[in-house]
């Protein structure tokens, strides 16, 4: 019923709903909104469980990240510096990608082929090098490990 009185302080349909006879506008309108909304059934549940269930939904982030909300993929993120370390079976390199923007600080014999947009490293074997070299590309490059 309160859905038919706002909807009577509106111009256009106020008119509509103003040239109602009043046992229409007041009891049979609002009689058949009660009939429909309590019939309603989605996924099995009543129509107000429903809506706060889409209520719910359209106001929990889309996308999470390590328990908490997440950027949409699409949106930068600066990571915090990472540092990778051989374990006890020797200095290698491992296998793994690095998009851009980036800077690859890189202490193991490896030989580097670019193509196109994608440069990549192969470790060589041998004992892990005092200064290694750096390598820095932007966000439309990627290095690639193998």
């Amino acid at each position: 019923m309160l859905l038919v009185l706002v909807a009577g302080q509106f111009p256009i349909i106020g008119m509509v709903v103003g040239a109602l006879p009043a046992p229409v506008r007041l009891a049979l309108i609002p009689g058949a909104a009660a009939y429909a909304l309590t019939s309603i059934q989605v996924d099995g549940r009543p129509a107000h469980d429903a809506f706060l269930a889409l209520l719910k939904w359209r106001m929990q982030p889309t996308v999470v990240t390590a328990w908490k909300r997440g950027t949409k993929p699409g949106c930068e993120v600066r990571c915090l510096d990472v540092c990778v370390a051989p374990d006890a079976s020797g200095p290698r390199l491992r296998r793994g990608r690095v998009r851009g923007p980036a800077t690859a600080v890189v202490r193991v014999a490896a030989t580097a082929h670019e193509r196109g947009r994608r440069l990549t490293l192969r470790g060589e074997e041998g004992a892990a090098l005092e200064s290694g070299f750096e390598v820095a590309f932007d966000r439309s490059r990627r290095l690639v490990i193998r």
